[in-house]
């Protein structure tokens, strides 16, 4: 192993992020924005439980994780604890740099680039490049999730498709400390129940439209229920052998459709309409805005057509634990500002960066999507305006400050590719 490789290895067991002026650093020059009070707030109410079971997901997971712990290798039924540091170590997949089809005129925005493992490969369901089974969706980097330390490390988000569909859901992550060989490793994404009196998981089910990385929690996208939150800090290791069909505890060990590693849910926080005449808000995408003090969660729509209005909706966070905040009797959290974007249709991903929105639109997979900015008015409605072109079917945006840089990810088969925009 390399230096720069140990080096960043090393860096993720800094800290999480820390508060006011110890935490994410903010590009030079940046002044923090306070968010507003929400004048019609949407609510979130903090589940831990599966639906219909008695049991919590921190329960299962501490027995789970007891399991894994244990000194006799019976008692650990195939499970090992498992740590972000560890999953880049046993990387097995490549990337590649390469430059997806650009517009010209746009072509100063993009930073780097790499290819996902398999484009000279004919398609499989192993080849990321060009498999139907699997699509990328959200991308969030290292940089809030770890309080600044490193920008080198990319978390992405899939779902599964066709014949993989009962998979669910996963996440690579990603190591970029070499830029000019990206290697990354999938881990899948599952929810912990009870099955009889057997402590378990199950595919987690859910589209992972965005992802949010802050601290030692993933906040993902669930598009109509809320929002899921997966810690990084309580990853497994399971047995790869058995029936590729295998999810849970099957014949004294767990398995996980033959992934390695798997990611439980820790708790969700399910959408409450105090104003059920309203449209209900879309939970299809989700990014960190480190530049609001304290730093805020943001929550954006998708919507046909261009033309629609969308919303993005914003609730704070605690540095300290990632938790939303404040916290409201009965397990509620309180959104503390919402906007509605004029001309904010088809936003595949939104990030908000001292005021200002950045919307990902996609326009198919024949078509170069945009970026597009978006910034409140004292007085007016104006529409968000064009900035410049991007790759087909671009998807979610995650702000890296540290490095001033947009990364995104686009979806389609034959043509996916991770890519950065200089702001």
């Amino acid at each position: 192993m390399d230096t720069t490789r140990r080096t960043i290895l090393r860096g993720m067991a800094a800290a999480p992020v820390a508060a006011t002026a110890g935490g994410l650093l903010l590009p030079h020059g940046a002044r923090a924005a306070q968010a507003a009070a929400d004048p019609m707030p949407l609510d979130l109410r903090v589940r831990t439980r599966a639906k219909g079971t008695g049991t919590s997901y921190p329960d299962v997971i501490k027995r789970l994780l007891l399991m894994a712990d244990s000194e006799r290798p019976e008692e650990r039924h195939g499970l090992a604890r498992a740590s972000l540091a560890g999953i880049l170590a046993d990387a097995n997949r490549k990337g590649r740099p390469a430059r997806p089809d650009w517009p010209g005129a746009s072509l100063p925005r993009l930073r780097t680039s790499f290819q996902w493992q398999g484009a000279d490969e004919e398609n499989s369901i192993s080849n990321d490049f060009r498999t139907k089974y699997w699509r990328p969706q959200g991308i969030s980097n290292h940089y809030t999730g770890a309080g600044g330390t490193t920008p080198d490390i990319l978390m992405v988000s899939w779902y599964a498709r066709a014949s993989e569909k009962d998979q669910g859901a996963r996440i690579s992550i990603v190591d970029l400390s070499d830029p000019g060989a990206p290697r990354y490793r999938h881990v899948l994404l599952v929810e912990p129940w009870v099955r009889g009196r057997r402590f378990t998981f199950r595919p987690a089910t859910l589209h992972a439209g965005g992802i949010a990385w802050y601290g030692n929690r993933l906040y993902i996208a669930d598009t109509v229920k809320g929002l899921r939150v997966f810690n990084t800090d309580e990853m497994l290791e399971v047995a790869t052998g058995g029936p590729a069909g295998r999810c849970g505890y099957w014949k004294g060990k767990y398995y996980a459709h033959r992934y390695k590693y798997v990611l439980p849910q820790s708790r969700a926080y399910d959408h409450v309409a105090p104003n059920q005449a309203e449209v209900q808000q879309r939970y299809s995408q989700v990014a960190v805005d480190v530049t609001t003090r304290p730093h805020s969660l943001v929550v954006s729509e998708f919507m046909r057509p261009l033309e629609t209005s969308s919303r993005a909706v914003r609730w704070n966070l605690d540095p300290g634990t990632g938790a939303l905040v404040p916290a409201r009797p009965g397990g509620l959290v309180r959104s503390v500002a919402r906007d509605r974007i004029r001309h904010g249709g088809q936003v595949q991903g939104a990030v908000s960066v001292l005021g200002t929105y950045y919307l990902s639109a996609s326009a198919g997979p024949d078509r170069y999507g945009t970026v597009r900015t978006w910034r409140k008015q004292a007085v007016g409605d104006p529409p968000a305006a064009f900035a410049w072109h991007q790759a087909e079917g671009p998807e979610d945006l995650s702000h890296d400050a540290r490095a001033g840089v947009l990364w995104s990810v686009n979806e389609y088969e034959g043509n996916r590719y991770v890519y950065s925009m200089t702001l």
